[in-house]
Formats: C-alpha cells, sequence, structure tokens
C-alpha cells in the first residue's frame, strides 16, 4: 500500500485542527456548565436552612434583582431546559440536578478523549510529515 501524499496529510491535519478547536469550545462549555451544576447543588442545600424571615435578593430580568422574603413552602420551579419549568420538592430537585451533572461529565469525558485522540493523530501527521521532509533534504 502507498504512502498518503503530503497534500492529503496537510488536508487532514486541517480537518483534524478544526475538529479539535471545536471539542475545545465543547469542553469550555460543558466545564462551565458543570461549575453551574455545583453552584445550584450549593444553592439548593442552603435552601433547607433558610426560615421565614431570610431575606433574598430574586431576579426580575436580567438586570435587576428584587428583595424579598422566603417562605419556605417545600416545593421549587425547576428548569428542565428549553424554556420549562417543573415544580419539585428540593429532594427531587437535587437528584435531578445531580443527574444532569452525570450526564455533563460524561459528555466531557467523551470530548477530552476525543480530542485527545485528536491531538495523538495530529502529532503522528507531523511525524510523518517531518520524516518526509529530512529524507527529501537527505536526497537533495
Amino acid at each position: 500500500m502507498s504512502e498518503p501524499k503530503v497534500e492529503e496529510l496537510v488536508l487532514e491535519y486541517e480537518n483534524l485542527r478544526r475538529r479539535l478547536a471545536e471539542l475545545n469550545s465543547l469542553i469550555q462549555l460543558l466545564s462551565a456548565s458543570l461549575s453551574e451544576i455545583q453552584m445550584s447543588l450549593e444553592t439548593l442545600s442552603s435552601l433547607e436552612d433558610l426560615t421565614e424571615e431570610t431575606s433574598l435578593l430574586a431576579p426580575a430580568g436580567t438586570l435587576i434583582l428584587v428583595p424579598v422574603k422566603y417562605k419556605p413552602l417545600g416545593r421549587i420551579l425547576v428548569n428542565t431546559g428549553a424554556g420549562y419549568y417543573i415544580e419539585m420538592s428540593i429532594e427531587e430537585a437535587k437528584k435531578f440536578v445531580e443527574n444532569r451533572g452525570r450526564i455533563i461529565r460524561e459528555l466531557l469525558n467523551r470530548a477530552s478523549l476525543e480530542a485527545r485522540s485528536v491531538m495523538y493523530r495530529m502529532k503522528e501527521i507531523e511525524d510523518v510529515i517531518r520524516a518526509r521532509m529530512t529524507r527529501k533534504q537527505g536526497k537533495e
């Protein structure tokens, strides 16, 4: 079987470079989501310690916070995605958020594995091109 042409290797390398950039963006997004998950879990845990005397700041739009008094009802609204909220107990919400965290960690692990694989292949291509250039220079 003949060796791939340098042009083919360069094309493959460029495709891999683009894929690596996509994967790095995905990894950053998933890492940020994981941080939000952790913050949500901490917030849920702290809700159990609040009393009716507790004052909070509640968002009213993207730029406004409104002071409110906490009234423990035992249920909260949880964003399930695509603008939908479901009423859940704090324990149900914790389980929901923990499950979402597991899914995100799994996606993050897959993206990281693929990124390592892409980087490995890029290194292989670099080595092949470098070896061919050295061989070519030796013939001249």
